[in-house]
């Protein structure tokens, strides 16, 4: 029976991800007043900490039929081919298997250089020239600036193409990206009309010191978008100097896979990680991550390195917990303004029917602003008197009806938003077993900051 359940859970996971299939590029459109929509994005990112893959598929469509040139920079002169068929559903099963599996376990247990003759150089200069698909591929170097976008409608010119404006946001984009060191743009022209398609699957392989995924470029474009990304990383990423980490929806989606298995998925991916981890397995940090917003908004590029933080080891609850350190979220900062409380930390419970417990200080109970949940893993604070910051509010979780599997809302008319708890620390780490393997990564919990 439980092996039937499984199944069709699977299923419907299958099903309700093939719907919500979603990269960036920034337009231009052959026909004048225009509007290009692209309401979906969707990527798989593998990156080592020097070299980038790049798998981008995205839900395009425009106000009435044209032409469009879509641009893509990059840090590095790329290899530019069709994605693997099927890379994504097999990404997305994958990633279906690995929620599963966390599910039940926590239902058991808790959780090329240019020369110059002397003349003037022209402003951009095409390395590679390509149909992939659907799609005709230019990869450029821009030697020169300011006449970059000269040279880009004279490109489209000699296609053809008569009357193009490129738009201004995508001029100061490109203007941006030029200042930035940025001096590779994939072209691709595409042809849309009203109805919504989803592109096949480019992949870009590209040097990069940090992990990039770019977004400003795509301003031209109207609306919101939800750009789904899958990312594997030999190392955690952890800091985002680009993008801020506020604008990524995380999710706690981060699992540690073995190599083979990535391998199932893309042999060339699994190529990027080759060395062991520290434990001598070959296993690949992933990560399942969300951006959503108006396009308009986006001023930064995804990009994220590693941030080298001390750690050590901790015993939380009987588990030992490895490559332990603050989180860095905490303190947490808030526009709201923050007050202190003073007193014991106790706890309340639910019922029967929803057990939720939670953490209280003179009755008043304790919400995480980052997750706008209920305080978890506050054990090892019971009892202790402490000083508190945050702000106070009403707060609200959601649990299902035993009986009838219908979803509740749990409301709570005093809340208190902890943005910090006076000395203690708000600590990331792996859960290990008896082995010393990783089971769980990137556990949060509450630990004095004195131990």
């Amino acid at each position: 029976m439980m092996k039937r359940i499984i199944a069709l859970l699977l299923l419907l996971m299958v099903v309700m991800a093939g719907q919500a299939a979603l990269a960036d590029r920034g337009s231009i459109p052959f026909s004048p007043n225009v509007q290009i929509f692209e309401p979906g994005q969707k990527g798989i990112i593998g990156w080592n900490g020097s070299e980038e893959v790049l798998i981008l598929s995205t839900d395009l469509h425009a106000s009435k039929e044209t032409e469009v040139l879509e641009v893509i920079p990059l840090p590095s002169e790329p290899k530019v081919r069709a994605a693997e068929p099927d890379i994504f559903r097999r990404t997305d099963q994958l990633l279906l298997e690995l929620k599963m599996e966390d599910f039940l376990k926590k239902a058991e247990v808790h959780r090329s250089k240019g020369s110059t003759d002397g003349r003037s150089l022209p402003s951009g200069e095409v390395t590679q020239q390509k149909t992939v698909g659907a799609h005709d591929i230019s990869v450029t170097r821009v030697k020169e600036t300011a006449g970059f976008v000269d040279w880009v409608e004279g490109y489209l010119s000699d296609r053809g193409v008569q009357s193009v404006e490129i738009p201004r946001p995508l001029k100061q984009a490109i203007k941006e990206y030029l200042q930035d060191g940025f001096s590779w743009f994939v072209f691709d022209i595409v042809k849309l009309d009203q109805t919504k398609r989803t592109n096949t699957g480019i992949q870009y392989r590209f040097k990069s010191d940090s992990l990039y995924y770019p977004l400003k470029i795509s301003r031209t474009e109207s609306g919101r978008t939800n750009i789904k990304l899958t990312i594997f990383s030999s190392q955690v990423l952890n800091g985002f100097i680009g993008l801020g980490k506020d604008r990524v929806n995380i999710n706690s989606n981060h699992y540690l896979v073995e190599r083979e298995k990535v391998d199932e998925i893309s042999p060339e991916l699994a190529g990027l990680f080759s060395t062991k981890d520290s434990s001598g397995q070959r296993r690949i940090h992933l990560y399942d991550w969300k951006i959503g917003g108006e396009i308009s908004s986006f001023k930064d590029d995804l990009l994220v390195k590693t941030d080298p933080v001390a750690t050590k080891e901790l015993t939380f609850l009987g588990t030992k917990f490895i490559n332990c350190h603050p989180a860095p979220d905490y303190p947490f900062s808030t526009d709201k303004p923050v007050k202190t409380i003073t007193g014991t930390i106790t706890e309340r419970m639910g019922s029967r029917m929803y057990p939720w417990r939670a953490a209280t200080v003179n009755g008043v109970v304790l919400f995480n602003p980052l997750t706008n949940d209920l305080l978890r893993n506050y054990n090892e604070l019971l009892g202790e008197r402490v000083s508190i910051t945050g702000y106070p509010g009403r707060g609200s979780i959601k649990m299902r009806n035993p009986f009838d599997k219908q979803e509740e809302v749990i409301n709570f008319k005093r809340v208190f938003y902890v943005t910090n708890i006076i000395g203690w620390d708000y600590i990331c780490g792996d859960s290990t077993n008896e082995e010393g393997e990783v089971v769980t990564p990137d556990v949060h919990f509450w630990y004095p900051a004195s131990k």
